[in-house]
């Protein structure tokens, strides 16, 4: 059981250590001293970057849910007047 979450780990740990972001931090661990100014540093610019990506993708996803959903009400609209028209007939 413990060899069934330990490969694991050690697999997908090893394969991450490979990161450019990890490397970095790596290096720069080796130079300096002070560690947690390092690992505030560390926070403040994946909290940076990722708070820029969330919110790119609140605005794209915001541009495509108005550009698909007025796509989606114009086929709805053309789809329902085809209906009346074939039920009239």
């Amino acid at each position: 059981m413990l060899q069934d979450i330990l490969i694991p780990l050690i697999v997908v740990g090893l394969a991450e250590l490979g990161d450019k972001t990890q490397l970095s931090t790596l290096l720069l661990a080796s130079k300096t001293e002070k560690h947690p100014h390092l690992l505030f540093g560390v926070i403040l610019a994946f909290l940076l970057v990722d708070g820029i990506a969330i919110l790119a993708g609140d605005w794209i996803s915001s541009i495509a849910q108005n550009t698909f959903g007025r796509y989606f009400h114009n086929f709805r609209t053309l789809n329902v007047e085809k209906q009346k028209r074939r039920n009239q007939e």
